[in-house]
């Protein structure tokens, strides 16, 4: 049959992190980069986010980190999900530190991204 793109792997994967099913979120992101289609930006973030959901700070940090060896440049989103994880498990200072990287590698200071 048809092989999935990576649009809607992204999508699926998405819908998992949004309905808190993130263990299967982080499976897929796994399965993506054994076999393919090649992860996207949009497929980190959805892990990351994923991370989160699933109280994982440190592995949100640790996508986060991983990107630029694999290609791919991290985005402002990116790293709200890492911060937004480091928050939710009340580790602030990471939160704060990746905030101060965010800055430095030019994601500004949106707002959203203290939410």
């Amino acid at each position: 049959g048809p092989q999935p793109n990576i649009i809607s792997v992204n999508a699926a994967m998405t819908a998992c992190e949004k309905g808190r099913a993130w263990t299967l979120t982080l499976l897929m992101l796994d399965e993506l980069w054994s076999v393919g289609p090649r992860p996207s930006t949009i497929s980190v973030n959805a892990g990351i986010s994923a991370c989160g959901r699933g109280v994982r700070w440190s592995a949100a940090i640790d996508l986060l980190d991983s990107m630029p060896s694999r290609k791919l440049r991290p985005s402002t989103a990116s790293f709200s999900s890492a911060m937004r994880a480091c928050g939710d498990a009340l580790e602030w200072e990471q939160a704060l530190r990746l905030f101060r990287r965010a800055v430095r590698e030019g994601h500004g200071t949106d707002p959203t991204s203290c939410n």
